[in-house]
């Protein structure tokens, strides 16, 4: 039976400092009906107020206490499954709260710092007017036409400091123009977070009986409502994404919320294209090159519901969308999920899977190349496998050849380092006027070295790890 709310008068309060282990303090009368675990507060510390976050409830201490300052707004705090997961993360990761925390919210947020006020310029007048007005502009005042240019083609309201510095102006062609009532300035709240480029709309491509297949087993995932895990095993081009938009879209149907997670930040802007392409809405975009101001703006759009659908790197996992139903993990054997620079050193996608349990949301895992564990867990059943064997399109797998470079060098009668093989691969393409593209895997000239006579590899002396050979590291001698 749980223990009733009002006997429960003490919060243990984790600092943002780092401290070994939190402090107590009373909860104010007026405050007991609003407290729960996950709330960030402010504390009296000595002479100064600190902010925490309220990690357990008790009802009674070995200390005299002091009342706990203030409630800070509910947007600065964790939703309840994100502090669920939170105290999951540091238990199986064994990593001080404090630590994971840190890295769930942006710090804007742990500091509950507001957006910044920014000025928006927009027409003030209708747009056709506007049209005529800036063809004669360019006649008698041609910096207010290119202010004026500037608005009329701008797919939102510029901001001030965009026009003066973007166009190189001062300020007195825009004043000029609000004295004119032809523009007006708006006061209005950063937002950072959108992308606003156009895309032409794309429509949901037919899908061939295997992708049907995955969809529909995704789709009764999500109808059910409960926490399922799905994998995706398919080949390069038998259609995968095209099944990460129509499952997306079964969930935002059913007035849910979905996560994408790419696993490089470089695939980011061409995923954003194709679900923009498709759904024409906009997405709160989260990795860490993005500036502090759109990880702020993302994650309150993300936390009021404003935006329903987050793409991004391995943090995005943290977002705090709102009714989430699906995630989806994309190429979820790559290593770049792994968070190994610092606590905590937490997997991307186990977390993921985790939380689609918190949440009664569904995960889904892709990959041509799954990792052992996930295809082991679909083996088991834990996971719900699916298997795509052809491309979407009935295109030609290409023809994989392996050379033995052995055999290559008897044959040529010497070392080299190409096969004739590909030596004639490459003349034919050259021939017929198109380009080969050659992957060089492995860092240094060559990767090992073997001898070309008794295949003896070159060792590291305290392992059993074959040496690398870079080619700088001779002497011109040698060379």
């Amino acid at each position: 039976m749980s223990e009733d709310r009002g006997s429960l008068s003490i919060a243990e309060v984790l600092l943002d400092q780092q401290l070994d282990k939190p402090l107590d303090y009373l909860i104010p009368p007026e405050l007991i009906d609003q407290i729960r675990t996950g709330l960030r507060v402010e504390v009296p510390v000595r002479q100064s107020i600190k902010k925490g976050t309220i990690a357990f409830l008790k009802n009674s201490s070995e200390r005299s206490l002091r009342p706990l300052s203030r409630l800070l707004p509910e947007e600065s705090s964790l939703p309840e499954p994100l502090w669920k997961l939170a105290l999951w993360m540091a238990r199986y990761y064994c990593c001080p709260l404090q630590r994971v925390l840190r890295g769930l919210t942006p710090p804007s947020i742990r500091q509950d710092v507001r957006p910044r006020i920014v000025k928006r310029a927009c027409l003030a007048i209708p747009h056709a007017e506007a049209l005529v007005l800036c063809a004669k502009l360019r006649i008698k005042n041609s910096s207010q036409a290119t202010v004026l240019e500037t608005i009329l083609s701008a797919s939102r309201p510029p901001t001030l400091a965009q026009l003066v510095h973007g166009l190189e102006l001062s300020r007195a062609p825009i004043a000029a123009l609000v004295k004119k009532k032809v523009i007006k300035l708006e006061t209005v709240e950063e937002d950072l977070s959108f992308d606003e480029a156009e895309f032409f709309p794309t429509q949901p491509k037919v899908l061939n009986d295997e992708q049907a297949q995955s969809l529909s087993k995704i789709n009764e995932s999500l109808d059910r409502g409960e926490f399922a895990a799905h994998l995706i095993h398919g080949i390069t081009g038998s259609g995968k994404t095209e099944i990460y938009l129509q499952a997306i879209k079964h969930s935002l149907d059913l007035g849910k919320s979905a996560l994408l997670l790419v696993p490089e930040i470089a695939l980011t802007s061409q995923t954003i294209e194709r679900f923009r392409a498709r759904f024409g809405l906009k997405l709160a975009v989260l990795h860490h090159r993005r500036s502090l101001g759109e990880r702020t703006a993302a994650w309150e759009s993300l936390r009021s519901g404003a935006v329903v659908a987050a793409i991004g790197a391995r943090s995005a996992i943290f977002s705090p969308a709102r009714h989430l139903g699906l995630i989806i993990i994309d190429e979820e054997h790559d290593s770049s999920y792994k968070q190994t620079e610092e606590m905590p050193t937490y997997h991307a996608r186990d977390v993921a899977v985790m939380r689609a349990k918190i949440e009664n949301a569904v995960v889904l895992l892709g990959s041509a190349t799954p990792s052992l564990e996930s295809y082991y867990n679909a083996e088991i059943g834990k996971y719900q496998l699916s298997t795509l064997k052809n491309r979407a399109t009935s295109a030609q797998l290409p023809k994989v050849r392996i050379i033995d470079m052995k055999i290559a060098r008897d044959r040529v009668g010497g070392f080299t380092h190409f096969a004739p093989e590909l030596l004639d691969a490459i003349r034919e393409r050259c021939d017929k006027g198109e380009q080969t593209l050659l992957l060089l895997n492995r860092r240094g000239f060559h990767r090992m070295q073997i001898c070309a006579e008794c295949r003896h590899i070159v060792k590291c002396p305290h392992c059993d790890l074959s040496l690398t050979f870079h080619r700088e590291e001779r002497s011109d001698e040698a060379i």
